[in-house]
């Protein structure tokens, strides 16, 4: 791409990273924008789905005036999938479980709020919240057993909980959902 007239051409919504992530970033650090675009539409997108939503997606799947810089849209110039289309796929799984708020962040006051979301039948499932180090070490874990799942179009909401205090870092809340088995 190199050789192309768009190669590192900022988005049109570059001043927007200022209010949202703190600085504009320079087109070397366009995974740091993608992880951000990704995150920003996984919240968004479970938090209108937990509010009766069917679908929604801010950017376009592919072309439009931002097509050729390193945020947007959802597929590349190229025809890569971002990590944001892959967030976008994640959100209509007919079943996830995750925070029931929209942080990207937690702070050591925060608590966590699960939420399992269904469409389809009923189901009984495990659930597994593991707090991870940047090295993807498992710190915490917290085992949720029998989770009862009503049918059609449900969340399941689940006790609040905190893990305990950790060293000052970057961790990552990994959410597993598992079949109970049945006899």
């Amino acid at each position: 791409m190199k050789k192309e007239p768009w190669y590192k051409l900022q988005s049109y919504e570059w001043g927007y990273e200022e209010g949202s992530i703190g600085c504009k970033l320079n087109a070397e650090e366009w995974r740091i924008s993608q992880a951000f675009q990704a995150f920003a539409a996984w919240e968004s997108m479970k938090k209108q789905t937990l509010l009766g939503y069917d679908g929604f997606s801010w950017c376009s799947l592919e072309s439009g005036a931002n097509m050729f810089t390193y945020q947007k849209p959802l597929v590349d110039a190229m025809g890569v999938p971002k990590l944001a289309f892959y967030a976008n796929k994640q959100v209509f799984n007919r079943i996830w479980a995750a925070s029931d708020n929209v942080d990207v962040v937690y702070g050591p006051n925060d608590s966590i709020a699960p939420v399992i979301f269904n469409l389809g039948d009923e189901r009984t499932v495990h659930l597994s919240i593991e707090l991870k180090n940047e090295k993807g070490k498992t710190v915490e874990r917290r085992n949720i057993k029998n989770i009862y799942i009503d049918k059609g179009r449900s969340i399941t909401k689940l006790h609040r909980f905190q893990f305990k205090p950790k060293p000052d870092g970057c961790y990552f809340i990994v959410y597993t959902i598992t079949e109970a088995r049945t006899k």
